[in-house]
């Protein structure tokens, strides 16, 4: 996760906000995926997902605003999967670039 942390301190060195929302958003999604249970869900993966999700609403960003959307609805929902994908898959090869 070190080289997520590392993309976001970059993208909000670039003043790049929707690159620091999605940042933000898969890397709220590692730590709930390293979280066994929904109680144990880091409080830092809360705070990043409320913060993608700011980020998305300022930028206009609406697909990837139901994305982050998805995920909370996922993580109030059930406790696993805690990623946006109801299947547990990884968004790596779903996320449009």
């Amino acid at each position: 996760m070190t080289h997520l942390r590392r993309a976001l301190d970059a993208h909000i060195a670039m003043d790049a906000a929707v690159e620091v929302a999605r940042t933000r958003l898969v890397l709220a999604e590692a730590l709930a995926l390293g979280a066994e249970h929904r109680s144990t869900l880091p409080e830092d993966a809360r705070a990043l997902l409320a913060e993608a999700h700011a980020g998305f609403v300022a930028c206009g960003a609406l697909l990837d605003l139901s994305q982050a959307e998805r995920v909370a609805a996922a993580w109030k929902s059930h406790d696993a999967p805690l990623s946006r994908h109801d299947d547990g898959a990884t968004d790596q090869g779903r996320r449009r670039r």
